[in-house]
């Protein structure tokens, strides 16, 4: 009885850390305080690629490096200093950059003013 009591415990335990772990990783900060936050509550996944075609640069999924910020109107897209730090200005929607490279879910990309910095690449469409 003490063995299944700690297996079942255990599995518990183990389902409720992934739990966490989805919940923690699923970062809402990527969008704007100032503005209505981006979230996905289960909502329908945009979609980001055109094609898989590899570009010159190493990043995939579209066929050229250039992206663009696809998010409601009332909404922004935090350019960071890093995958997941600091904000360093916002994109509004609409708003073209150019891939450079990817770390995860992240892309490092260069605005049209030349501001470099890094995004979330969930809202970054194909252009």
């Amino acid at each position: 009885m003490l063995k299944k009591l700690t297996q079942n415990q255990l599995k518990i335990g183990l389902g409720l850390a992934f739990v966490l772990f989805l919940v923690n990783g699923q970062n809402d900060s990527t969008a704007a305080r100032s503005k209505r936050p981006v979230t996905n509550n289960n909502a329908t996944p945009i979609a980001l690629a055109a094609s898989t075609t590899p570009t010159s640069n190493g990043v995939t999924g579209c066929a050229t490096a250039q992206r663009q910020v696809q998010l409601p109107a009332d909404a922004v897209l935090n350019l960071r200093s890093y995958a997941n730090g600091p904000v360093i200005n916002t994109l509004a929607p609409g708003a073209t950059v150019t891939a450079q490279r990817r770390d995860g879910a992240w892309l490092e990309v260069t605005t049209g003013a030349g501001q470099s910095g890094w995004a979330f690449s969930q809202y970054l469409g194909c252009r």
